[in-house]
């Protein structure tokens, strides 16, 4: 019979140890996917603001292109 007490304990210890090392490792995990999911929604939200400066530049540029044509035209027409 102590044998197989023996046994019994050490399975036990066996699968407490394991069941210790998988919920220190599926921790890791979340910590980790947390870190990285906090990084992507950072760059995307970078990329997005990015592409707004982007289009206000864009926008700035042909107003003051358009303001420099109207302006030539005026010049233009006024002096025939």
């Amino acid at each position: 019979m102590k044998v197989t007490d023996e046994r019994s304990d050490r399975l036990c210890n066996l699968y407490n140890d394991v069941c210790s090392y998988l919920t220190a490792r599926e921790q890791e995990l979340c910590r980790r996917r947390a870190k990285v999911e906090k990084l992507l929604a950072w760059k995307q939200k970078l990329d997005e603001e990015e592409r707004e400066i982007e289009r206000l530049e864009k926008e700035a540029v042909q107003g003051v292109a358009s303001r420099r044509a109207s302006s030539v035209n005026d010049s233009t027409v006024s002096g025939e």
